[in-house]
């Protein structure tokens, strides 16, 4: 098992790492993230990792960002290009020890509560103004687009695809906005809401801390293990 996070949203971020790992292992489990509601725009980094034909042909109308991830993918295989004409690209990289983070003090840290009260407010603001209509099936089209084609590969690769809902601090919403639409395309897991509403688990408002993250993996080994 491998627990694999790429900062930030966007789900053609996740298609572009589910055919890296296709590419040298055949999971038989994948598990998606799946927060309150999906990020409706382009990873900032799809145009740098992004395989160069799945830039090209991702769907441009529905993308806002698909000139600015058109020019990085080209932008940064004219840097490869240039380190290669000077043969930087050959030189050995440096490694340093790999320290062990488990054991940094960072993680063990409590929010301030002062900062989660803060956070639930504003997710609660959020769930008031859901507006559910034609600019929001517009702007869904997106992240939908990439959620079908990883399930497509998934098929094509006999991989289960299950579908992980953690929300932030709170969990002001129980289940996520688009929770049928996931559920018919896979299997999808809830948390119970006691740990996602316990302040002592968090480090922030979007992370649990080490404690919180001791109790929410026991949780979902179970959960994976029936």
């Amino acid at each position: 098992m491998v627990n694999l996070s790429y900062c930030q949203g966007g789900r053609n971020i996740h298609y572009t790492v589910l055919k890296d790992i296709l590419s040298v292992k055949k999971p038989s489990t994948l598990v998606v993230e799946v927060r309150m509601d999906e990020d409706f725009s382009s990873h900032r980094d799809f145009g740098t990792v992004g395989y160069l034909g799945d830039v090209l042909s991702a769907p441009f109308l529905i993308n806002a960002n698909y000139t600015k991830d058109l020019y990085k993918a080209f932008q940064v295989r004219y840097m490869y290009f240039q380190d290669g004409i000077m043969d930087v690209l050959s030189e050995q990289p440096h490694f340093k020890k790999h320290l062990n983070y488990s054991h940094l003090s960072l993680f063990d840290k409590i929010a301030p509560l002062s900062d989660l009260e803060k956070h639930l407010a504003y997710r609660k603001e959020q769930v008031k103004a859901l507006n559910p209509g034609p600019i929001r099936d517009y702007r869904l089209r997106f992240p939908k687009y990439y959620l079908e084609k990883i399930a497509e590969l998934c098929r094509k690769n006999n991989v289960r695809l299950i579908f992980l809902y953690i929300p932030s601090y709170g969990m002001v919403s129980e289940e996520p906005f688009e929770i049928d639409y996931y559920r018919n395309m896979a299997d999808l897991l809830l948390p119970p809401p006691p740990l996602f509403r316990d302040p002592k688990l968090w480090m922030d408002t979007e992370h649990f801390n080490a404690m919180g993250a001791r109790k929410f993996s026991a949780w979902l080994a179970a959960e994976l293990g029936k």
